[in-house]
């Protein structure tokens, strides 16, 4: 079966177009996302939703009515309406996107969740640094989502190199929010190399799990900190996809440095668990460090996955021992 991929967001999906009238069918963005890489697209996406609005069509009631058990994929683009027609705040959006992630994980804890970061909008200003009546930028926006997705372990894309700009609004929108029916393809096309790269499978899984395993470090840490001391210690534990369009040498090495990254966050919980004598209570040995497999095997099969997951596994069992060893303290 075919990967089931749902796209939840504003017109910019549902096929508005910036030249006047809409795109339908397989020419809106997410249909051809999906129809470059073979999945399945249910397009959900409204005109004129919001990501942190109280309407019917917005994010937050939208999530509540529909059931993600059924798709292996979520795609979301939401902000240009926040910014251009909205009075909330940044931390109303970050919410929003907690909450709605919350439940859409809720209804299916395996689902790999992806957010677009949104276009430009001119309707009001002439810049990306420039603030409308919100009192924040649309720049302001780009790095609260992209905070939050990182806290929450949604691989983002970020327009780096933007396909829409303030200068080329004639010809890549018409109406300074749409894009028109040829950048459309455009943003498809990259959204779909980005993709290709990222869910199927290899970049979703390191930033899934990892993500995972530091929140549960979080937890730990916090634990430690109520009970022997105010630690001001401030680990990294983000985990940030490379912006690539496909597998290449960026990933590879990406994919080293954070398993090396990790490893030395799990050593240095162990070294924080020894310190406070959060040990095996019969023997009072410390816990010992924890090596893991990198991932410099170029081939990506069922032997790098396996060592992969292993790892994480490595990771999680020595956790579940370091709070098994907390028990005596509580």
């Amino acid at each position: 079966m075919s990967t089931r991929m749902v796209a939840l967001g504003d017109s910019i999906y549902a096929g508005v177009s910036g030249a006047g009238g809409w795109v339908t069918g397989n020419r809106r963005i997410p249909d051809m996302i999906a129809s470059r890489l073979g999945w399945q697209c249910d397009n959900q996406a409204l005109s004129g939703a919001k990501l942190a609005g109280k309407d019917y069509i917005d994010f937050p009631q939208v999530v509540k009515r529909l059931n993600f058990k059924n798709y292996d994929v979520c795609l979301l683009e939401y902000g240009v309406n926040d910014f251009d027609w909205s009075w909330e705040s940044l931390d109303d959006l970050r919410e929003a996107l907690d909450k709605g992630v919350a439940k859409i994980r809720s209804d299916n804890p395996n689902i790999q969740i992806f957010y677009q970061q949104p276009t430009g909008t001119w309707k009001h200003v002439d810049s990306l640094d420039k603030e409308d009546g919100n009192g924040w930028t649309q720049n302001d926006m780009a790095r609260t989502l992209a905070d939050e997705c990182d806290v929450l372990g949604i691989a983002y894309y970020e327009w780096t190199d933007p396909i829409i700009t303030y200068a080329n609004t004639n010809e890549t929108q018409g109406d300074t929010i749409h894009p028109n029916p040829d950048t459309m393809v455009k943003i498809a096309e990259r959204l779909a190399d980005w993709l290709a790269s990222t869910a199927n499978g290899l970049i979703g899984m390191y930033v899934k799990n990892i993500t995972d395993i530091y929140n549960r470090v979080k937890k730990l840490q916090n634990s430690i900190n109520s009970i022997f001391m105010d630690d001001s210690t401030q680990l990294d534990l983000t985990v940030k996809p490379p912006q690539i369009k496909r597998l290449n040498r960026t990933a590879y090495l990406w994919t080293i440095e954070t398993m090396m990254h990790l490893q030395e966050v799990m050593n240095w919980v162990v070294d924080l668990c020894n310190q406070y004598g959060i040990v095996d209570v019969e023997t009072g040995e410390n816990t010992g460090y924890l090596t893991l497999w990198l991932p410099r095997r170029l081939s990506i099969d069922d032997i790098y996955r396996q060592k992969l997951k292993d790892d994480f596994d490595l990771c999680n069992k020595l956790l579940e021992k370091l709070n098994e060893h907390m028990k005596i303290f509580q």
